[in-house]
């Protein structure tokens, strides 16, 4: 029998007294701060075992039935007459039926038409076996008081086997990443409301990598981080989570900063006089530790976006936006702060709006070229322009149709328009003329420069000149020796060569691009190791390949089909009149 099918059974095998205290034990932990009763003797009378709150002002209540042999029609009477017991003697605003066993279909149906029956005077709801053995599971000085033959976890043998179940929490942190089941199941032991996830952090003062999830409360300790994630939703709900900080004057003076404008806060030295909260078993040594303080968003704004019409206009320059997206960055009670998310704009806007109408607002315009369509960038370049020049955006609401006039801060604007501007008017050209779709790289290389230069070249009348170091290709033995001498002196006594590829750029800015077809003449070569390869070619069987390399002593000539069609067809005709074309 598994250990937990061994906990079913140990629940039904329980005598009905100590189920009661079972649950009581249960309810306590799960509520700890909720002040958990039991009544003592025969609870019949007015339908409570256990209780929260005070007993003439709605309380909470667990009413404990024990019935290990299922639920029939004498046990449904019981709970409806506790039930009516408990709504006439003490109102309670919820109700918990607390069963050793789990409904059947039939008794699912049956409870839920009482809650049904019920709706607005009491909240019902059944604490079965399914939700005591996951208690049990997360609890084990419980599980241990009450089954101590019945459960031996692995963490536990580990435990024996290395001495460390009387060690402290601080000393079971430094053993190695086998034992953090046992630090874990140690936490959980502290309080079992929660999961625990911890994290080895090689620089602990990276912000790059925050805590995943609904984190409540995630405490760094040198290289490791705990976080803390709700487990027991209705316990946290009915008994949530404290945090109790005492601040020095200049501390509380930020504090003020936090409320106000919704911006985190790091409170560290003597801004911290104490902290005391639910997680204080977590950095039990650390009586001023450093806090990191922030606002969650309300729920009316988290996850909206706000959209807004963007007019940029001054002097001879203008550029609109049709539809920007907003997403809420922080919020204080005092002001709101936005920033646009919507990613074919190469700007990135962020402005804050402040909740007295009496103040103005403030926006924040900086360059997002990195990542940006080219043909996007012009526009962007004449919204900044008009921005540095009159220091003012007008942006629309375009669901309710309020215009904003928003005072500009300039925190970074892209240098040198003008240079900036004839590079990418040169690198658009280009783009258009081959039919691409480049995007910005975030790094510009020598390769990309290179490139661009050359196709700037050859935009003219489709030749560039373009110097390279040398050539290589394959060489292949032809069929017959007569043909192989032939093919050799004609090699080795040729000056020039013609290489015909499909395309000549095969990357700009870390993107795939063609060009089309182009022809490759070169002039004044020579080839490297020629002895060399004349053995090897003369000694290698009909159709095999092997690769010549040539010496350029001079610049190659690109010819691109696309651009110039013509010369591409008569590659020779121009180079030099006293040299026939091979």
């Amino acid at each position: 029998m598994s250990s937990i099918e061994s906990l079913y059974r140990g629940l039904r095998e329980l005598e009905p007294r100590s189920f009661e205290k079972l649950c009581f034990q249960i309810v306590s932990e799960r509520f700890p701060n909720a002040a958990i009763k039991a009544v003592m003797g025969n609870a019949g009378d007015e339908g409570a075992d256990l209780f929260s709150g005070k007993l003439d002002n709605s309380p909470a209540v667990w009413q404990c039935k024990f019935f290990p042999d299922g639920i029939r029609d004498s046990q449904k009477t019981q709970v409806k007459v506790s039930l009516e017991r408990a709504l006439q003697k003490l109102k309670p605003t919820r109700w918990i039926v607390c069963l050793p066993i789990d409904l059947t279909i039939p008794n699912q149906r049956w409870i839920q038409r009482i809650q049904e029956k019920y709706t607005g005077r009491v909240q019902i709801e059944v604490f079965g076996a399914a939700e005591i053995v996951k208690e049990l599971i997360y609890r084990k000085p419980i599980r241990d008081l009450f089954f101590p033959n019945h459960v031996l976890e692995a963490s536990e043998i580990r435990s024996l086997l290395s001495k460390t179940h009387d060690m402290s929490a601080a000393e079971l942190e430094a053993l190695s990443t086998q034992n953090v089941d046992e630090l874990i199941e140690h936490f959980r032991q502290k309080d079992a409301r929660f999961n625990y996830r911890l994290t080895f952090l090689t620089d602990p003062t990276d912000s790059k990598h925050p805590p995943v999830g609904p984190v409540l409360v995630s405490v760094t300790k040198g290289n490791l981080r705990i976080d803390v994630l709700p487990r027991d939703l209705e316990a946290l709900k009915l008994d949530p989570p404290s945090v109790k900080i005492q601040l020095s004057s200049s501390g509380r003076r930020k504090f003020q900063e936090l409320l106000r404008k919704g911006v985190t806060q790091v409170f560290e030295g003597d801004e911290v006089i104490s902290v005391k909260s639910t997680f204080d078993f977590l950095a039990p040594n650390h009586s001023k530790p450093r806090l990191l303080l922030g606002v969650g968003l309300p729920k009316h704004l988290a996850g909206k976006t706000f959209k807004y019409k963007a007019n940029f206009s001054s002097g001879g320059y203008a550029a609109s936006y049709d539809l920007i997206e907003f997403k809420v960055l922080r919020a204080g009670v005092d002001e709101v702060e936005l920033s646009s998310i919507s990613t074919h704009i190469p700007l990135a806007i962020q402005f804050v709006l402040p909740l007295d109408q009496t103040r103005e607002g403030e926006i924040v315009i900086s360059s997002r070229i990195e990542g940006s369509r080219l043909e996007d960038l012009p526009k962007a370049i004449q919204a900044l322009r008009v921005v540095y020049s009159s220091g003012t955006v007008h942006l629309t609401d375009l669901e309710t149709g309020e215009p904003l006039e928003l005072n500009l801060n300039i925190t970074e604007l892209l240098p040198l328009f003008e240079k900036f501007e004839q590079f990418l008017e040169h690198t658009l050209r280009i783009a258009r003329a081959f039919g691409w779709s480049l995007i910005y790289p975030e790094t510009m290389t020598e390769s990309d420069q290179l490139s661009l230069s050359v196709l700037d070249d050859v935009l003219a009348d489709g030749i560039a000149y373009v110097g390279v170091n040398g050539l290589t290709a394959t060489l292949v033995r032809p069929p017959t020796e007569i043909e192989t001498r032939q093919f050799w002196q004609q090699l080795n006594t040729q000056a020039r060569l013609m290489l015909e590829q499909d395309t000549y750029i095969q990357e700009l800015f870390g993107q795939p691009v063609s060009t089309g077809p182009c022809r490759i003449l070169v002039d004044n070569l020579k080839i490297k190791n020629v002895s060399k390869l004349e053995r090897q070619f003369f000694a290698a069987k009909p159709g095999e390949q092997m690769p010549i390399t040539f010496i350029c002593n001079s610049k190659v000539m690109l010819i691109l089909e696309r651009l110039n069609p013509e010369r591409f067809a008569n590659p020779w005709k121009t180079v030099d009149p006293e040299v026939k074309k091979s």
